[in-house]
């Protein structure tokens, strides 16, 4: 057996290689199929995350990192026992990483926790956007969401006629 520690390679849609130990890479569902279950018989070892951009996959890795090697995350319980992302995530490091975020790295990480199936990082992100929309009107929703106020025009005969547009 070697010293050396054995890497995987996460390569993003464009092509950034993010180098991580099999563990890390085997909290993808997605992954961990493919993957040898001993580290010493890994012969291939570039796992393609095709559908995500680097700028995403690298908050997956660090946050896939921090939960292998650092502190795992302690699962988010229901019904919530409070409004705010604090009185739901009391782990201080996951609540400022998930504080941190912007609406745009929210939904690529939670479309990239879909993707790569990982069930951890996509309650967090559930529990992030769940505490993100609370309270918000239907107009910031829409705002937030890029969706239309739909139009309406009766037509007459008692039916209301929907209009597309922006």
């Amino acid at each position: 057996m070697s010293d050396e520690l054995i890497m995987m390679n996460m390569i993003s849609s464009d092509g950034i290689i993010f180098r991580v130990l099999p563990n890390v890479a085997r909290m993808s569902k997605t992954f961990k199929n493919t993957i040898e279950e001993n580290d010493e018989d890994i012969t291939d070892f570039d796992l393609l995350c095709s559908k995500i951009p680097s700028q995403i996959l690298s908050k997956v890795v660090e946050y896939c990192n921090y939960y292998q090697n650092d502190e795992k995350m302690i699962k988010i319980q229901t019904p919530f026992k409070g409004n705010e992302l604090d009185s739901v995530l009391t782990q201080e490091w996951y609540a400022n990483w998930a504080k941190n975020l912007n609406t745009d790295q929210m939904s690529g990480l939670l479309a990239a926790a879909n993707f790569l199936n990982i069930p951890q990082l996509l309650d967090l992100m559930v529990l992030v956007w769940t505490t993100h929309i609370r309270g918000k009107s239907v107009e910031e929703m829409q705002q937030m969401f890029g969706v239309c106020t739909p139009e309406t025009q009766a037509t007459g005969e008692g039916d209301v006629e929907m209009k597309e547009g922006c």
